[in-house]
């Protein structure tokens, strides 16, 4: 019981800093980072020729894009006199030198497009203008036009602030964002999902206000997608077998979240992620995806306990069938456990995301994912692939071992777990201490004592044979 104070105080402090006002320092983009050009833009004349270097760097390990999955668009008005092969120049490192011929006059933009599965569009817009007039984007002489999508959407936002003629620091500002002032409209609307009628509202109002007072603080955008109802419906429907005491079913569940989350989502509903992506500091709209990602399972374990992990969690889940096909092929190999105090390993974890989020900007989790070259079928002999590895071993030895020993968002999950309102208790008075209980507990708990983690699987109250396990009311 007086755990549950301090619990309580520890989970509302993390996200009332996450939600803190802040002064942020310029962070690339993770297109600006992967893809780049030489010369940044092109001016040309009729039957003119130039070249244009593109540099991919790797930035990510568990990237699952080859570099011959690069594609690069060019506007109607240019062709390819000449090219080169992708030259791979470092570890991570690949160039490209393209001659362009223009043959016809106009303007518009050469894309360069990543399609990552797991990040999503990575494009960069190089500007080309061929024959009289200015680069796309930038305004002449005279009042900007009428905001058409399709005539702003490959401007970048510097550019659409150009056009309109106003600051593009008031656009940022009025957008709750930051370091965007080079993506194009389209990349934003991908990234923040943005409606085009809000770039609409901004800029007009801008263009005919003096004064515009900033957004210090974060705010959030409320849009919810079709696999965050997936997750809720999937999650009350667990609640709901557990209650009933089916407890069986649970890898009926589990199977679910694994095939949809895992392999057909590709990882992407991450719990984890959204961790790190609550406390970036080079953003200050806040998708409500995120956050139902992490406060869902924390409020609903800090009333109901962690069912989400026992039944829904997809990380959880692979590492569960992992141990299982082993206990099923080697059912005479014995357990393997860690020492109970090994479990608070995750919180410096927990603790080390936080710090690269807020204090660097970086989203330490979507670099070092265990599980993303297993999600998205790819593999490759790094730093992550040598994770993977670690991760589907100790699973073959060790029942979920990710989930008792590193997981950030189990962190937070323990700290509920000093607090709901209903959880699994033993009739201590009667207890015979045949540990039958903690033999089975995926987490190694030691029931009995009530020291470690429960994720409500109902393997303890299944398996005591004097039923003095229940789940009630603390």
């Amino acid at each position: 019981m007086r755990m549950r104070p301090i619990a309580l105080l520890v989970l509302a402090s993390l996200f009332l800093f996450s939600m803190m006002p802040q002064t942020v320092s310029a962070y690339d983009t993770l297109t600006d980072m992967e893809i780049k050009v030489d010369p940044a833009s092109l001016e040309m004349q009729l039957g003119d020729t130039a070249s244009l270097q593109v540099t991919i760097v790797i930035i990510h390990s568990n990237c699952p894009l080859e570099i011959d999955d690069t594609e690069i668009v060019l506007p109607d008005f240019l062709s390819i006199a000449g090219e080169t092969e992708w030259q791979k120049t470092e570890s991570n490192v690949f160039e490209k030198v393209l001659s362009l011929e223009a043959v016809a006059e106009g303007s518009g933009y050469i894309k360069i497009i990543r399609d990552c599965p797991r990040y999503g569009i990575l494009e960069k817009m190089v500007p080309v203008l061929v024959g009289e007039g200015t680069l796309p984007g930038m305004t002449g002489e005279g009042s900007p036009p009428e905001f058409e999508w399709s005539a702003v959407k490959n401007m970048t936002l510097t550019e659409a602030a150009e056009y309109y003629g106003v600051k593009v620091a008031d656009v940022v500002s009025r957008l709750g964002l930051n370091d965007v002032e080079n993506l194009t409209l389209v990349q934003i609307k991908k990234l923040y999902d943005i409606p085009n009628e809000q770039f609409q509202t901004v800029l007009e109002d801008l263009y005919n206000e003096s004064y515009q007072t900033p957004d210090e603080g974060k705010t959030i955008d409320t849009e919810i997608y079709q696999k965050d109802y997936v997750f809720f419906l999937l999650l009350a429907v667990s609640f709901l077998i557990f209650l009933l005491k089916r407890y069986n079913a649970r890898y009926l569940t589990l199977l679910f979240a694994l095939l949809y989350f895992g392999f057909y989502q590709e990882g992407c509903m991450c719990h984890i992620g959204a961790i790190g992506n609550i406390f970036l500091r080079n953003i200050t709209i806040i998708k409500l995806h995120w956050l139902l990602l992490v406060l869902v399972p924390i409020v609903f374990s800090l009333l109901f306990g962690r069912v989400f992990c026992g039944w829904v969690c997809f990380f959880g889940a692979l590492q569960q069938f992992i141990y299982e096909v082993r206990k099923r092929a080697f059912p005479k190999m014995k357990r393997y456990d860690l020492p109970l105090y090994a479990h608070y390993f995750k919180f410096p974890v927990l603790l080390i995301f936080i710090y690269y989020a807020y204090m660097l900007s970086i989203p330490l989790f979507c670099d070092y994912d265990p599980f993303i070259y297993i999600f998205t079928l790819s593999f490759a002999l790094d730093v992550l692939g040598i994770l993977t590895i670690a991760l589907v071993v100790s699973s073959f030895f060790i029942e979920r071992p990710f989930c008792r020993y590193v997981c950030p968002l189990g962190a937070l999950l323990w700290l509920t777990e000093k607090v709901p309102l209903y959880r699994v208790k033993v009739d201590r008075e009667k207890c015979v201490s045949c540990n039958l209980c903690n033999r089975v507990c995926p987490m190694n708990k030691d029931i009995p004592k009530d020291q470690g983690e429960c994720i409500c699987c109902g393997e303890c109250i299944r398996k005591c044979r004097k039923g003095l396990l229940k789940y009630r009311f603390h």
